[in-house]
Order: C-alpha cells, then structure tokens, then sequence
C-alpha cells in the first residue's frame, strides 16, 4: 500500500512539473506585424547568419539557436521576446528554453514561411 501512495505522489509530482514545459504562448504572424514598433517587444530571429540575411522581420535581431545561451545578454528580459524562425521548430525551442529562464516568450506559428508582410534584409 504504501509503494501504491508512493508511486501515485511521484506521478502527480511529474505531472505538476511537466505541465509548465510549454510556459509561452504561440502567435500568429499577424500579431508580431502589429507588434513590430512596439518598444514592449523584442524579436529574436534563432535562424542562421545566412537565412537571416536573405530577409528577416524589420528590428528583429539575429541570434541563431544554436548560440543563444551564450547570447543571454543580447535578450531584454524587461520585454516580451518573440521567437521566429523558418517554420517555427526551431522558435519553438527557443521559446520553450527562454520561457524556463524566465523569459515572457511568444512563438511565431509558422515562422518566416507564414510571414506575409514586408522583410528586411
């Protein structure tokens, strides 16, 4: 009986810590168009160097996925930080990696191939 107890506070334990593994919120491009001169949001591109060049949201600034822990300081933790990629994989990460650091993250649904506004490069 006791291992019984055990074994389902362990599982509730679980699930409790689990349950926060997604603390952003996902949005649409259209939102992060209207945020865009919001001096609220700060917008990471975790794409790589050259898909960034090629065109990337307006004051997005680029910080790849793959350095973004050691681009801590680059990242306004007094903003809402907006991760954007190519198809949002990669944002997703970022996002979820950020929001467990404390950051306020949105994640752009459908990255850049979902992106139907004016890029800059």
């Amino acid at each position: 009986m006791y291992i019984a107890i055990a074994i389902a506070i362990i599982l509730v334990l679980f699930v409790f810590k689990n349950m926060g593994s997604q603390a952003y919120t996902s949005v649409s491009p259209d939102d992060v168009h209207a945020w865009i001169n919001n001096s609220d949001y700060q917008m990471i591109d975790v794409r790589e160097p050259f898909e960034y060049s090629s065109g990337h949201i307006k004051k997005s600034i680029n910080i790849p996925l793959g350095i973004i822990d050691d681009s801590l300081g680059k990242i306004n933790k007094d903003k809402k930080i907006v991760c954007i990629c190519k198809s949002g994989g990669r944002s997703s990460a970022a996002s979820k990696k950020l929001s467990k650091l404390g950051y306020d993250v949105y994640n752009m649904k459908g990255g850049m191939l979902a992106w139907n506004y004016e890029t800059t490069k």
